[in-house]
Order: structure tokens, then sequence, then C-alpha cells
């Protein structure tokens, strides 16, 4: 609770933040692979053979989806977008992200990204200034 004292008057103002700012969330999502799959090395020895892999979505990105989704249930928010890099299967990840509650969704094509890095770049130009809470799996 926001309380405001005007100096030498008795009077006292009472304001909850939160019923004038509507908190807008973003909640990155990655695609891992399914672990009730066999998982191959390929033929460089480096990375996963993709080619008979099924991805899902990151369990932990699943929990900080349903926690912002909650907030917004709760009246704490005003949109939930959900956002994630294009890759296999990601529409799929973005339909059940929206039918849990999601408000938009919002995938990143046409970039190629190596590294934690330049994921991490990727998501803050897509996320930029518009959102005021970000929400993601552990790390």
């Amino acid at each position: 609770m926001l309380q405001i004292v005007f100096e030498g008057e008795e009077k006292h103002f009472y304001a909850n933040k939160l019923d004038k700012v509507m908190m807008k969330i973003a909640v990155l999502l990655k695609q891992v692979p399914d672990l009730a799959e066999e998982l191959e090395v390929d033929d460089s020895g480096k990375a996963l053979d993709t080619e008979y892999i099924k991805f899902r979505l990151n369990e932990y990105d699943e929990h900080a989806l349903e926690e912002a989704v909650s907030l917004k249930e709760a009246g704490q928010a005003s949109e939930v977008a959900a956002i994630a890099l294009d890759g296999e299967e990601v529409d799929k990840a973005l339909f059940t992200a929206m039918a849990k509650g999601a408000d938009k969704a919002i995938k990143i094509i046409g970039a190629e990204a190596e590294g934690s890095r330049a994921v991490a770049s990727l998501f803050a130009e897509a996320v930029g200034t518009e959102y005021d809470l970000i929400m993601t799996g552990v790390q």
C-alpha cells in the first residue's frame, strides 16, 4: 500500500499501485530434446543428431509460463507474451502457450544463434523495453 501525506493537512490518501499499473510480462521459451527419445551424437561428435529427435518445451519454462498466467488471472498483469526462437516444433509450443493463457505468441525468425550469448542477445532485442517483467526457466 502506498501512503501519500500532504504536509500541514490532516488528510491521508491511499492508493494501491497495482490497481493503476498493470504489468506486461514476457516469458522466454526454449525447446529441448524429449528425454523419452533415444539421443544420438551426430557425425561431428559435437552435437546431437536432430533428424529423429522430438522436441518439447523446457519444463522450467512451462513453470514460468504458468506463473505469468497466474499473475494475469490474479489481476496483477495485463498481458502475457510467450517468446521463442524459431526451430523444430516451436509453433506447437507457442500454440500450447496460447492455450494455457498467453495473450501473444512471438516467434523470432530469420536468426541463427550459436551459444547462449547469441541467444540472449536475440531475446533481449525481441523483448526491448516493452515488458515490465521477464520470466524464464532456470538458466
